[in-house]
């Protein structure tokens, strides 16, 4: 496509945008800042604190201008205390915000660090004005860590076609930069030579033998201590990783350890989870059980793979340090929603919270906690089922007449006296009941036997008037023996307190 540019508008035939303005003079202004005076948007560090100047000056970014007016004051973010990092001072165009602003961008935290890349993309272009190095621990900025960038053409550049550049505020700054390093450096040198002088007199020779021999006494002095150091695992623990199978750990440590000692301690990263009792040999010292603070073996899943445990020795074991929690509770044995930690891991609880006690006579009793309660007022009871004797029995009337067709039915094994006892016996299309009530004084006119068809209108009624304490019958706390009327049968019965 065809264009021409810039003619007159006739009835508003011929309207331009700025992007026909900034393409026209990109054509013969490059990007860059402004040249003259030389100080122009220079960055400059008084020292004091974390912040720098923007002096005034200008800018051409494609077909833009920038300028800043007066001295901008541009905080600097606080130094770490570990690594150093370097930011970056631009100009900013942004075709998104229609400006043109000065930026401080933040660089990474690193041992080495880099600035940070300028953006240069459909929203945003940059040039790069300065870097400021951030030294760890440092407090304030000094002008020998900002290192300008204007000269740079990859990163900013001057504005070329207008004027002649001026670089004489550049030479400047390393000059300053060079005069602070060289004074830094006599400032070390005359420190150090001010401690030796003195052995610069006399005998010169004799009085540098003689320190050089008190230095390597020294060193050698240090070097017996850091190696002693370093085998004292007593002081410190050593580190390393197990190695052998589940339960039998070995581990090797530099330097090599020539016999346990109590206290001894090493830190052990496991390399598979144990399954129970377990065991550490540390370079080849020999195996030592490794022991819970209570003295307990370890159990199964205690030393997990990937994890580090602390160990030390007790003359006998090796004690697992800071480790508290042991016992085979389950979740069902702790209250639901309370947790635990146990030999086998953390537990959380799924036993149920009743609350209060209180449910009816004859109830079940649902299986968890309780906080209290009462036991509801009632009689206690038994049932079952038990065999006639083969053998009859003399039972008493109470009028004197005596029955040796009766057989005994024994029952033993209660833990009350009952007053009311029915048994019962179903068979060969009869039924059988006996009824007993203490109320009555025993056997009484209550007990009745009843014989018959149960589908018959036909019945037998015999009644037995018999005392509890004639004759063969009895009832006590622990049982009854009452008589009924087939041999070597089985009744139910049923005794009520």
């Amino acid at each position: 496509m065809e264009k021409s540019f810039i003619f007159d508008s006739v009835n508003g035939d011929r309207k331009y945008k700025a992007e026909d303005w900034t393409n026209y003079f990109s054509k013969f202004i490059t990007n860059g800042v402004f040249p003259n005076i030389a100080s122009n948007l220079q960055v400059i560090a008084d020292g004091t604190d974390m912040t720098v100047r923007l002096k005034a000056g200008a800018a051409w970014i494609n077909g833009r201008m920038y300028e800043n007016t007066d001295d901008l004051i541009l905080p600097i973010d606080v130094a770490d205390g570990v690594l150093n990092r370097i930011d970056r001072i631009v100009i900013q165009l942004s075709y998104v915000n229609r400006e043109i602003r000065a930026k401080v961008k933040k660089g990474t935290f690193a041992s080495s660090p880099v600035a940070p890349t300028l953006q240069r993309d459909a929203d945003v272009y940059e040039l790069g004005i300065a870097d400021i190095s951030v030294n760890k621990g440092i407090t304030s900025i000094k002008q020998s860590l900002v290192t300008d960038l204007r000269l740079n053409t990859s990163l900013c550049g001057i504005v070329s076609s207008l004027i002649q550049p001026d670089t004489t505020a550049i030479f400047n700054q390393y000059q300053q930069w060079f005069n602070e390093t060289s004074q830094m450096h006599e400032d070390e040198f005359q420190t150090w030579f001010d401690s030796i002088k003195g052995q610069l007199e006399g005998d010169i020779a004799a009085n540098l033998a003689n320190q050089i021999t008190q230095l390597d006494q020294e060193v050698a002095t240090l070097e017996q201590a850091q190696a002693s150091h370093l085998a004292d695992y007593v002081q410190h623990p050593a580190y390393g990783v197990a190695s052998g199978s589940a339960n039998s750990y070995s581990v090797t440590l530099n330097p090599a350890p020539t016999s346990y000692v109590e206290g001894m301690a090493v830190s052990v990263k496991i390399n598979v989870d144990n399954t129970g009792s377990s065991t550490i040999n540390i370079n080849n010292l020999g195996a030592k059980s490794i022991k819970k603070p209570n003295g307990n073996d370890v159990s199964a899943g205690n030393l997990k793979t990937g994890s580090i445990y602390t160990l030390r020795y007790n003359g006998t074991n090796f004690i697992l340090q800071g480790e508290g929690a042991s016992g085979n509770a389950v979740a069902s044995d702790l209250l639901s929603g309370k947790t635990a930690t146990t030999d086998a891991g953390d537990i959380v609880g799924t036993m149920p919270n009743r609350g209060m006690f209180n449910l009816p006579l004859g109830a079940s009793v649902p299986a968890g906690y309780y906080s209290g309660g009462t036991v509801p007022n009632g009689k206690k009871f038994a049932s079952g089922t038990a065999t006639s004797n083969s053998t009859t029995s003399t039972f008493q009337h109470t009028t004197g007449a005596n029955f040796n067709s009766l057989v005994p039915l024994i029952v033993s094994g209660l833990t009350f006296k009952p007053s009311i006892i029915v048994m019962y016996k179903f068979g060969g299309g009869l039924v059988e009941y006996i009824v007993y009530n203490a109320a009555n004084d025993g056997i009484s006119a209550e007990s009745v036997k009843v014989l018959g068809s149960i589908n018959s209108s036909y019945t037998t009624i015999e009644v037995y008037n018999m005392k509890a304490n004639a004759g063969a019958a009895y009832v006590n706390s622990s049982g009854f023996c009452l008589p009924v009327k087939a041999t070597s049968s089985t009744y139910n019965w049923i005794a009520y307190e």
